[in-house]
């Protein structure tokens, strides 16, 4: 469970709680915007098994989950590629595929250079704080105004639907002119 500290009508701490006195031992990633919260909660500590401060970057919370859930994240190819496979499996299971794979050939949308423009700005700042809904936002405007060209915006849209916020900002920031 990846759950909120601060929810309406009963704390995270609280529903985590109830949880584990009904025998659930799924493992429990808390979340909370306030990185001083998780000192004045020592009476529920034991109660979830790991904590994180917002917001989470994509990377730490892959690696927070494939530690509790015995996982080992596999990527095929090389990861800076647009055309990634990216695999998952159970150290102790098979193999399962989830393919994000938008028909976008290598290279493609990397060596354009993209303009100055402020809701490339706003984008690459929504990506930078992983606001999914931001960058959805921003994507949409920048298409609605036509501001990049279809390779250009395929590729950032592939970046946002692959959930590589980071990597989204950084060519923000790499490629604009």
């Amino acid at each position: 469970f990846l759950m909120d500290i601060s929810m309406p009508g009963m704390s995270g701490l609280e529903l985590v709680h109830k949880l584990r006195k009904l025998g659930n031992s799924t493992p429990v990633i808390m979340l909370s915007a306030d990185a001083q919260e998780y000192n004045q909660q020592e009476d529920y500590q034991t109660d979830y098994d790991d904590y994180l401060v917002k917001p989470v970057s994509n990377h730490q919370l892959f690696e927070k989950i494939a530690h509790h859930l015995d996982l080992e994240w596999i990527y095929r190819g090389d990861a800076d590629r647009l055309n990634a496979d990216f695999r998952y499996k159970n150290v102790t299971g098979s193999p399962h595929s989830v393919t994000t794979s938008e028909g976008i050939s290598e290279g493609q949308g990397l060596d354009s250079g993209l303009p100055k423009h402020a809701l490339l700005l706003e984008l690459k700042a929504y990506a930078e704080m992983g606001y999914q809904k931001g960058v959805n936002a921003s994507l949409q405007q920048i298409a609605d105004e036509g501001i990049l060209d279809e390779t250009a915006f395929s590729h950032l849209q592939y970046l946002s639907q692959a959930f590589q916020f980071e990597k989204l900002a950084k060519h923000i920031e790499a490629c604009s002119v």
